[in-house]
């Protein structure tokens, strides 16, 4: 049975160590997993927003179609249960579900509100993936640059012993 950090042969014993080359190139795998992780996880919450921001559109041309027909309507379960989901400030002077031009209009404010506050957000999300993107193939040049040098090296030392 081999020993994998001690084995002893003829020639004395020989330690199992890992060179500077292996160390770099495993510190180098490991950083560039873990952007690859944040890149993803910064990805997915983009689509989320970005997922999110399509079904506020939506809801507001809803609410600029009932606003339009220029008396009071009700709003939609599914509208009411969007509204209430992402806690958007809704006047409704009654408490009942019916809403006049005017209340109409306070929704579509208060929605335009929050599309523009996600949209922001969403900016400073795709300027931060950018970040970490940058930084991903920062690391990936180091390692292509570290194999190269170190193969020019290997290259070097096999062709001095040639000689």
């Amino acid at each position: 049975m081999a020993n994998p950090v001690n084995s002893t042969n003829t020639l004395g014993t020989v330690e199992h160590k890992l060179s500077l080359e292996t160390v770099m190139m495993k510190a180098l795998s490991g950083r560039s997993e873990i952007l690859d992780d944040q890149i993803r996880e910064q990805a997915k919450m983009i689509a989320d927003k970005n997922a999110l921001l399509k079904e506020f559109n939506t809801f507001l041309q809803e609410g600029r179609s009932e606003q339009a027909k220029g008396k009071t309507t009700e709003m939609s379960p599914e509208f009411t249960a969007f509204i209430k989901a992402n806690n958007v400030d809704v006047p409704n002077d009654d408490n009942d579900n019916k809403y006049s031009k005017d209340e109409w209009t306070a929704v579509i404010e208060n929605m335009q509100t929050e599309i523009d506050s996600l949209t922001s957000t969403s900016q400073t999300d795709l300027i931060d993936l950018q970040a970490i993107m940058n930084k991903y193939d920062e690391v990936i040049k180091q390692q292509t640059n570290f194999l190269s040098t170190s193969h020019g090296e290997k290259d070097s030392i096999i062709g001095n012993t040639r000689i």
